[in-house]
């Protein structure tokens, strides 16, 4: 789906539900990813759950895309998906929770064709409905003006931070969480190798489930990070990317 504005400024967003056999998978609202592009990277998949990279190739040429995983212990090609084949004006949905393991991770992707990319999560439970998420194609971070982001814990949800350094020289980010009185309650700072990916646990501090966590990148383009919420409640696991 794309979005042009022919005058003036828009945001938009899309809201997903997801039914099999008429029983619920979840509901979520799937980010903007990218332009497409030759190369791009889809940072914050999780380390669980069922995890699928949906490449689109919207043009009207195939696209050879070469497909590398940012994890935890750094890069790696993964073995039989090293390169596909995504036809002109199709989306190819290629299943990586085996590749990925229990790594958290990013995705880059070069491609002879402009293409562009989303990770779709389910996580499920024994007998419980399942709650699904993505996480797109994004731009790093820039240096300036940094980035805020609203995180949850407590009452059996948490946060945390996916950071992955996307440069060749690696990457640094300091993290500040604020209560939603202003009040700094925690500070950090990140060092992540070249393409590596490092999750940094976010906690709203006393007596409060929310806060704001501010993300700072050292240097422009050398950090993506993504927020993960994570729960259970009565119903079944719940999941916010």
């Amino acid at each position: 789906m794309r979005v042009r504005a022919s005058q003036g400024r828009v945001a938009a967003a899309v809201e997903y539900r997801e039914y099999v056999d008429g029983e619920p998978r979840g509901i979520t609202m799937v980010p903007a990813a990218v332009a497409p592009a030759k190369s791009l990277v889809v940072p914050g998949v999780p380390d669980h759950g069922e995890r699928s990279l949906r490449i689109v190739a919207p043009g009207d040429t195939d696209a050879i895309v070469s497909i590398r995983v940012l994890g935890q212990s750094g890069p790696f090609t993964p073995l039989d998906h090293d390169v596909v084949t995504v036809p002109a004006g199709t989306v190819l949905d290629l299943p990586i929770g085996e590749v990925l393991g229990d790594s958290a991770a990013a995705i880059a992707l070069e491609s002879d064709e402009a293409v562009t990319a989303a990770v779709r999560v389910v996580s499920s439970g024994k007998d419980e409905l399942p709650d699904l998420a993505y996480t797109a194609a994004t731009a790093p971070l820039p240096a300036d003006p940094a980035v805020a982001v609203l995180s949850r814990d407590g009452s059996g949800m948490s946060s945390r931070l996916l950071l992955t350094a996307v440069g060749d020289m690696g990457g640094r980010a300091t993290l500040t969480t604020v209560d939603l009185d202003g009040n700094v309650v925690d500070e950090s700072t990140v060092n992540l190798s070249a393409g590596s990916t490092t999750e940094a646990e976010l906690e709203s501090g006393e007596g409060t489930a929310w806060a704001y966590t501010v993300v700072r990148a050292a240097a422009p383009g050398t950090v993506a990070a993504v927020r993960e919420i994570r729960g259970s409640d009565d119903e079944g696991p719940l999941l916010d990317l």
